[in-house]
């Protein structure tokens, strides 16, 4: 597991890998499950987009996904910003194939982060 998950580590990760990250308060207390940091592929004005690293298009009978099968897209809401940066944590709707449920219950949901490798992205503006 990563000490913190920051915008430079995050943006050396290919599309469908992931980083694990658990946050702390400043006790050093976490705060549950931790998360699984992506990188988005693409984002606008009202999506971020991302491979998702437990989701695929095609399975076989066993669960097992295809040959073929490549990683699904995930899409989850910018609220409007393009800008580089963390875009906060969001719920996993995994595609869910019989009773098998991708998504891994020990995480806690998706980090999402927008790099200088995403499409569409617009360097951060220091306020």
């Amino acid at each position: 597991m990563q000490d913190e998950a920051t915008l430079r580590r995050v943006d050396h990760l290919d599309d469908g890998e992931f980083l694990l990250w658990q946050d702390c308060d400043d006790d050093g207390n976490d705060y549950g499950h931790p998360a699984v940091c992506v990188r988005c592929s693409k984002v606008d004005k009202v999506h971020v987009h991302f491979q998702c690293p437990f989701c695929w298009t095609k399975y076989k009978k066993n669960g097992q996904p295809t040959a073929r099968a490549r990683r699904r897209v995930h899409f989850h809401g910018s609220g409007g910003s393009c800008e580089q940066g963390c875009h906060g944590s969001r719920e996993p709707h995994c595609y869910r194939h019989g009773k098998i449920e991708p998504f891994p219950y020990e995480y806690g949901g998706f980090m999402l982060f927008v790099t200088e490798r995403t499409r569409g992205n617009v360097p951060a503006t220091d306020a």
